[in-house]
């Protein structure tokens, strides 16, 4: 039985907590990936940022046979707003999203701002309040800070950036002769915009995989119940269902090529 290594890529929910370790969806398809012969071994990234390339890299040199890549649902959402986090472990901190003037962003991930007037915003205690409440609440304020965003185009950046770092990770990939898969956002419910935006973005990915890389479709089959209520995070039934998704994009994969394949060696998965 040969041994195959994926790297992984892609935030909370490779190792999202709440869900049984077993149940995770890379556990699900290791199961599956057994009747083939094959043993999976995962090598998990667990950066949130969208820095593909980079955090790819960094896997290829631990020695990867095959790469996935998530691009989370938060990774589309933060981005597209008027109000977005500074830096991802300081939910205390915000800025005007550089997108609004056109700020060069070589991916959607969360940077600082040195725009003198987001500086401004920030330093006012009870602006900051405020940005924080228009940022992250869940109902009509949060709401508005992403129709905002939508009206005046942002999605638009967000998905171009995305599609950029994606392909700079393709080409990183075919150089080291690793297939590649990359799995859009999960469906999300809180809110039609968000929703929306998030079938743009498989909508583009899927559109843009043609040769370069195999896109890994979630949306088909989805259920309302494979989400918590928060309308976001993934349940069990959930990640069973991108096991399956995964396993079929695998298993096109083996039809075109043969997988690297090491002799097992005992061990848990990385």
């Amino acid at each position: 039985m040969g041994v195959v290594r994926m790297g992984i890529v892609g935030g909370c929910l490779s190792h999202q907590p709440g869900i049984p370790i077993k149940q995770l969806y890379h556990q699900q398809l290791a199961g599956m990936l057994t009747d083939r012969g094959i043993t999976l071994r995962t090598l998990l990234d667990r950066s949130f940022d969208a820095r593909y390339s980079e955090r790819l890299a960094d896997l290829t040199d631990r020695g990867i046979d095959l790469a996935l890549l998530h691009v989370r649902p938060m990774a589309v959402l933060e981005n597209s707003r008027i109000l977005v986090r500074k830096e991802q472990a300081d939910g205390n901190a915000f800025r005007i999203n550089g997108r609004l003037w056109g700020g060069a962003f070589a991916d959607p991930s969360m940077r600082s701002s040195h725009s003198p007037s987001a500086q401004r915003f920030a330093k006012r205690d009870g602006n900051l309040r405020s940005a924080q409440m228009f940022e992250q609440n869940p109902g009509c304020l949060g709401r508005v800070n992403l129709l905002l965003g939508f009206l005046l185009g942002l999605h638009k950046r967000v998905v171009a950036e995305t599609l950029s770092a994606i392909e700079n990770a393709a080409d990183l990939a075919a150089r080291n002769d690793i297939p590649l898969l990359v799995m859009g956002p999960t469906p999300y419910a809180g809110g039609t915009v968000g929703r929306w935006l998030c079938m743009q973005m498989n909508d583009a990915l899927r559109q843009r995989s043609s040769g370069r890389f195999t896109f890994v479709d979630v949306f088909t089959g989805w259920q309302l119940e494979y989400l918590f209520p928060d309308g976001l995070h993934v349940t069990q039934d959930g990640h069973a269902h991108v096991a399956d998704r995964l396993h079929s994009a695998i298993e096109q994969i083996l039809e075109q090529t043969t997988l690297k394949q090491d002799t097992p060696t005992a061990g848990v998965n990385a």
